[in-house]
């Protein structure tokens, strides 16, 4: 629901909305880093590339916010 909610008021002529796609996407990736770190030893694989998986996507996602917050602040 939050991911929705901070998708659906992302707007690219408001730097704020940028700033919190960006904040929203780095804490996204500590969050599934840290239960991918914590589960890597138990037998369920699965869990453990899951959040690995989403750890990445969100990755990627901090990384072209940053971008389009960097191009913003660059006109």
């Amino acid at each position: 629901v939050v991911l929705a909610a901070v998708a659906g008021v992302t707007t690219f002529s408001r730097p704020t909305t940028i700033v919190l796609d960006v904040v929203f996407a780095a804490g996204a990736v500590i969050v599934f880093e840290s239960l991918a770190f914590t589960t890597r030893e138990h037998p369920s694989t699965l869990f453990f590339l899951g959040n690995q998986a989403l750890a990445v996507i969100f990755l990627y996602a901090f990384y072209e916010g940053i971008k389009t917050l960097r191009a913003f602040l660059a006109k």
